[in-house]
Order: C-alpha cells, then sequence, then structure tokens
C-alpha cells in the first residue's frame, strides 16, 4: 500500500482530474491511500510543520504546490517521495507535473486567427510559469501573422486573490480594449471571472470579446455566463503517469525521476467564442452557419 500526501488547491476540477489518473494506476497496481491536504492548511502549520505532520501520517508520496522557497529536500531526507505540481516555478531538485504551456498558447491563437480576429488580449498572472509561458506561446503565433502589435495583456492579478479580481482596473482594462478582440485567459478560474467583469461592463459576450480559457473544468465552464470555452488538457493521463513515476521512485531509490509533461487536446467550443470576426455580414452568416453544421 502506498500513502500519498496530496497538498493542492481542490476547489479546481484540475485536482481531482490529476487525482482519477492516480487512483486510475493504483487500480491496477498496489493499492494507494490519499490525504488531501488544502493550501491554506499548509500555510497555517508551515512548511517545516507539514513535513513533520506527512513523517507522522507515513506517508510515501508527497505531490503538492510548492512556494519557490520551499525545501523541499526535506520530505526526500525523511525517506518520501515528492512531486512538485506546478504553481510559480518549476523546481530543480525535484520532478515536476508540469505541461506544454507553449503549445497551448499557440493553440489559442491559432483557434482565433482562423476566426478572423485581428486585435487580442491576454489575461492572467505576472511571473507564474504557466502563465508566462502560455502568453509567450500565445503572442508568438500571432507575432507569425504580424500582428505582434495587436495584442494587449493585463497580468495585474494576484495569485494569492485568484478567485477576487480588481474591479476598477479590470474593468478600466476591458472598456479600453478594441473591439471586437479575442482574450486567452491563463486557465478557466481566470477565464470565468473576466466573464463576469465584462458582464458587469455592459460588454457583449461573444459578440465584443470572445473569451477562451484552459483546463476544461466542466463544472466551472458550464456555470460561466456565458458558458466558457477552453482548451481540454491530458490531466488524467499526466496523474496516471505520475503515479507510475513514484511507484518506482519508491522502488529504485537510485532513479530521481523526470518532469511528468501534460499535453493540449483541442478547444472545447462554447458560448464565449460563437462568433467569427469580420465586418461583412453576410460572411458571418456563412462562418455561423458552416460552424453550426460541422
Amino acid at each position: 500500500m502506498i500513502r500519498l500526501l496530496f497538498i493542492t488547491d481542490f476547489t479546481e476540477q484540475f485536482a481531482y482530474r490529476l487525482l482519477k489518473g492516480i487512483i486510475e494506476y493504483s487500480q491496477k497496481s498496489d493499492q494507494w491511500v490519499v490525504s488531501r491536504m488544502p493550501p491554506e492548511y499548509k500555510r497555517r502549520l508551515g512548511f517545516n510543520g507539514v513535513v513533520k505532520w506527512a513523517e507522522k501520517w507515513k506517508a510515501d508520496v508527497v505531490i503538492g504546490q510548492f512556494d519557490p522557497d520551499d525545501d523541499v529536500t526535506l520530505f526526500r531526507k525523511k525517506g518520501m517521495v515528492v512531486l512538485a505540481q506546478d504553481y510559480i516555478r518549476k523546481f530543480k531538485d525535484i520532478p515536476n507535473i508540469t505541461a506544454d504551456y507553449n503549445t497551448t498558447g499557440r493553440m489559442a491563437a491559432e483557434y482565433f486567427l482562423a476566426r478572423g480576429f485581428r486585435n487580442f488580449a491576454f489575461f492572467g498572472y505576472n511571473s507564474v510559469c504557466w502563465s508566462d509561458e502560455r502568453l509567450e506561446g500565445f503572442r508568438s503565433r500571432i507575432a507569425e501573422e504580424g500582428l505582434e502589435k495587436n495584442i494587449m495583456v493585463y497580468t495585474g492579478q494576484s495569485l494569492n486573490q485568484m478567485w477576487h479580481y480588481d474591479s476598477v482596473s479590470l474593468s478600466r482594462w476591458i472598456m479600453g480594449l478594441p473591439r471586437p478582440v479575442a482574450i486567452f485567459c491563463c486557465d478557466d478560474n481566470q477565464g470565468s471571472l473576466l466573464l463576469e467583469a465584462c458582464n458587469a461592463c455592459g460588454v457583449r459576450i461573444p459578440d465584443e470579446v470572445s473569451v477562451m480559457g484552459v483546463d476544461n473544468d466542466k463544472v466551472l465552464d458550464s456555470l460561466s455566463h456565458p458558458t466558457l470555452s477552453s482548451i481540454d488538457v491530458d490531466i488524467e493521463k499526466g496523474g496516471f503517469e505520475a503515479a507510475r513515476m513514484a511507484a518506482r521512485m519508491l522502488k529504485e531509490p537510485d532513479y530521481e525521476g523526470e518532469d511528468i509533461v501534460l499535453h493540449p487536446i483541442a478547444v472545447e467550443s462554447r458560448m464565449s467564442t460563437s462568433v467569427f470576426s469580420t465586418s461583412d455580414s453576410e460572411v458571418v452568416k456563412a462562418l455561423q452557419f458552416i460552424h453550426s453544421n460541422l
């Protein structure tokens, strides 16, 4: 039996999809027992307190969202295997559960370019690896079309306040965007917040602003108004591979593991992007008909 301490934000479907992959692996091999710890509990205990808690609980594997200054090697010194779920920075001392963020950004750009958009924007965080790299991919694909000057970026969000936003500054940014505009959000949570802010500003979605997120959180995306389009990622497969690697690391102490990379699958189109950008009304009708009857 393998005992896993999983430290992550369980208010999002990403964590449950990752856990689903871990459970799938456990059903095909050794049985796993999972203790779920929210990041807030980690902040209360302090990092050293979490290490002591994991040791007392006799954890074999720890997967978690760690801060850059957390000494993650302490888990190893206590005989535990540890993997970092990308949060702010990737770690060099331990394997990371990360993703091909650049390709994800390029996929979003490709989707919007194919629909005729000439104005683009990005809504995310500053100095957070998965947000920065998604922006980099989004920007690079648009630049290939000679439209790099047509991108506006908002990264004023704080990762510590991911469920809230500064309504004044964000509303000012939204109202200053050229229209129609295609906005790529760093994840579904930010996509949902942006839709809320656009609705509060009286901006019509998707007619004036087209919005896309990442991770295909079906609960959050369906509750958003309008429903949020999102890029699906092979999260369950990543959880399966992470569990398999952790089990090998337990059996082979000299094996240090390697990064688990999640890959984008496809765009799940919903109402927030159900529009094409062109000034020709007849072309719009034709494109909408084609899109509806593919």
